[in-house]
């Protein structure tokens, strides 16, 4: 008997401090009205439990989470309005953080990846001679699946003809599937190709 009494006494001390609580959230008050944007409390309104004495809600429009009223009718600037609403215990228009994004998220400037650059135009002035002209292409294409590794392959075909000099003219023919890469770009060794066709003319 005695357990019972203490339970349903307990459970009585519960709902009397959760009213007690719920009905502080109660707010009343007036307020003049100078502009057509008031901002009523710095909590977060309870949806719909805002009530204006005298008021028509089409004067008015509410923004619950900042507990802004706006008045819509100018007829009401400058008297004096009677409110009453529930509030909640935080404001949801605000941002709650432990900690500033900033230590979070590095500063870094934004850059746009995977953009091949040719600098100074280092490879157009390779072959550039306006007695030589060259022509041919450089392709690159990679393979991945379920079973294979990653791999790179590449293909070279570069033809050229013209003039060295005054006496020296030249005919060429390169082609490689797998052109060789290094660190510091393509090689430029003639011996790294695979197929080379290669005439030289001197003029006596």
């Amino acid at each position: 008997m005695i357990k019972r009494f203490l339970i349903f006494l307990l459970l009585f001390f519960i709902i009397l401090t959760s009213f007690a609580q719920f009905s502080s959230s109660i707010r009343k008050g007036s307020v003049t009205v100078l502009t057509s944007s008031i901002v009523l409390d710095s909590l977060s309104i309870v949806p719909n439990s805002l009530v204006l004495n005298g008021i028509n809600t089409s004067q008015f429009t509410v923004d619950y989470l900042s507990a802004t009223l706006t008045i819509t009718d100018s007829l009401l600037i400058g008297k004096t309005i009677e409110y009453s609403y529930r509030c909640f215990q935080y404001n949801f228009s605000k941002k709650y953080s432990h900690k500033p994004l900033t230590l979070i998220t590095p500063q870094v400037q934004h850059y746009v990846p995977y953009v091949i650059s040719d600098g100074d135009g280092a490879i157009s002035q390779l072959f550039y001679d306006p007695a030589l002209q060259s022509s041919g292409s450089i392709s690159r294409k990679f393979s991945i699946g379920n079973n294979q590794d990653f791999t790179l392959n590449s293909a070279l075909n570069l033809q050229l003809v013209g003039e060295l000099s005054e006496d020296l003219s030249i005919v060429a023919n390169i082609t490689d599937k797998n052109v060789p890469i290094q660190p510091e770009g393509n090689s430029r060794m003639i011996q790294d190709f695979n197929k080379i066709f290669l005439q030289l003319n001197y003029k006596n």
